[in-house]
């Protein structure tokens, strides 16, 4: 189905020439789409190419009688329409134009959308009657969630240049979520490996998730990559400096986190402390042990004690792949589910929820 995302992705939910759709989409999927509902036969075009001119000049199509206006659109008894030249004075002549040249199709969100919920497995969202669904394609569809996964699932026929930003401020919810556009056009591929299947807030392209199979419409297989079998490597097992059990974590503003050096911190929670390498936080590359770049982005937040300058890092999306990673393994160490990070304010970048200090306390140098 990428031809046919693809016309979605530039043209919207809106009549288009019917030779423009019968070009995108093959036999199959022109009958499973109708069959959906998400494409219908549409009304006859009111303009028709001038061939001369500027690029985007319009022929009026004239011939259309009183009925039309009433929504009677039946074609002429000799089924030919008068295109007329746009333009003051005429750049083309008119012309005699066929209904057939004048047919379209109408492209509906609104089948399509249940299409995808249907496909995807998708939970439907609770429609209520003083929260109309949004009226344009570059306002995103809640469709439903994804049980499996606990993720919100958004439906954006049309990206504007803000996606960006738009993402962010979605992650600022806690609960996950899932946007799905049509196609990468009109998207900073960064954004996709950004956010990717592990992030909260995952962006995803219907032409990547849906296919038309046996005049259906269902979801693309998921394909999982088997890693190639190698013999291990050996490789030295660092050992943690102080692998001291910690009282469970509630909240993150009652964890302490110091910088020992550029390998080991110390972590304190209540009159508990244990310190924890790079390799004990899960921030070590598998093949060498070598410390990841968000281990490096943790040590800068330390040494700042949290007023982080991402800056030196490189461009915001690669830090905040960065902080991604490093927000999903500060997760996983320490039990705790909830952001450690504040929510993002533009201009001032990442701080932790946590307490950063740049050296540990005097009576915890020894781990005391």
């Amino acid at each position: 189905m990428r031809g046919f995302f693809d016309l979605l992705a530039r043209n919207g939910t809106r009549s288009l020439p019917l030779a423009l759709y019968t070009g995108a989409v093959s036999a199959e999927e022109d009958i499973a789409l109708r069959a959906a509902g998400i494409v219908k036969r549409g009304p006859l075009a009111r303009t028709f190419e001038c061939g001369a001119g500027d690029a985007g000049c319009l022929r009026e199509v004239r011939g259309f009688d009183d009925d039309v206006a009433r929504g009677d659109e039946r074609p002429r008894a000799d089924g030919t329409y008068v295109a007329v030249c746009s333009q003051t004075p005429h750049v083309c002549d008119a012309i005699d134009v066929p209904v057939e040249g004048l047919a379209q199709v109408t492209i509906h969100r609104a089948p399509l959308a249940r299409a995808v919920v249907e496909a995807l497995a998708i939970t439907p969202a609770r429609q209520t009657h003083h929260k109309a669904p949004p009226a344009r394609d570059d306002e995103p569809l809640l469709l439903g969630d994804l049980p499996h996964e606990a993720r919100d699932v958004y439906l954006l026929l049309h990206p504007r240049a803000d996606l960006e930003l738009r993402l962010v401020a979605r992650a600022r919810d806690p609960r996950r979520a899932l946007f799905l556009v049509p196609t990468a056009l009109g998207v900073d591929p960064a954004l996709f490996a950004l956010h990717g299947h592990d992030a909260e807030v995952q962006l995803a392209r219907l032409d990547d998730r849906l296919l038309v199979r046996g005049e259906s419409i269902v979801a693309t297989p998921q394909l999982r990559a088997v890693p190639k079998r190698t013999r291990p490597k050996t490789i030295p097992r660092i050992l943690p400096t102080d692998a001291r059990p910690l009282p469970p974590l509630e909240r993150w503003n009652l964890l302490r986190m110091s910088l020992v050096d550029g390998e080991t911190i110390l972590l304190t929670i209540g009159d508990k402390s244990s310190r924890r390498t790079y390799v004990d936080m899960g921030l070590a590359a598998k093949s060498n042990r070598a410390p990841l770049k968000a281990w490096r982005v943790l040590v800068a937040i330390l040494e700042s004690e949290g007023d982080f300058v991402w800056h030196p890092f490189g461009t915001y999306l690669a830090v905040a792949q960065e902080i991604t990673a490093l927000r999903r393994c500060l997760k996983s160490a320490l039990g705790l589910d909830d952001d450690p990070f504040e929510p993002l304010v533009e201009g001032v970048g990442w701080r932790p929820r946590f307490v950063a200090k740049s050296a540990p306390p005097r009576d915890k140098l020894r781990g005391r």
